[in-house]
């Protein structure tokens, strides 16, 4: 899902966290930002860390470590561009509200 307003730094990141929520989901199904994510996520990976997860905190991680694994660990790194895209990532990555998603998955 791609954000159809123009990047606002006081909403990015809401706007980074939305769009993995809506990653989270089945493309067909409509979640309104506001509804909570328990029970409707559909990719295994990400879902099963948060819900193996002892606690909330951990759950984050979790999640964090899951996502920066697939989008990092990409034995990129070998011009400048790969280098800027993974700081990219990265930064975005951090910017994603990783505790408001894990308490979602595990409401």
């Amino acid at each position: 899902m791609a954000i159809s307003r123009r990047f606002d730094p006081a909403t990015f990141t809401e706007d980074i966290t939305d769009i993995v929520r809506f990653w989270l989901i089945d493309d067909e199904d409509e979640l309104a930002p506001s509804t909570s994510l328990a029970g409707r996520c559909g990719r295994d990976g990400p879902c099963h860390a948060a819900l193996d997860a002892e606690d909330l905190p951990k759950a984050a991680e979790a999640i964090r470590a899951w996502f920066t694994s697939r989008l990092l660990d990409l034995g990129l790194n070998h011009d400048p561009v790969d280098r800027l895209a993974a700081d990219l990532l990265g930064a975005t990555i951090e910017a994603v509200d990783w505790m408001e998603l894990a308490d979602e998955i595990r409401d």
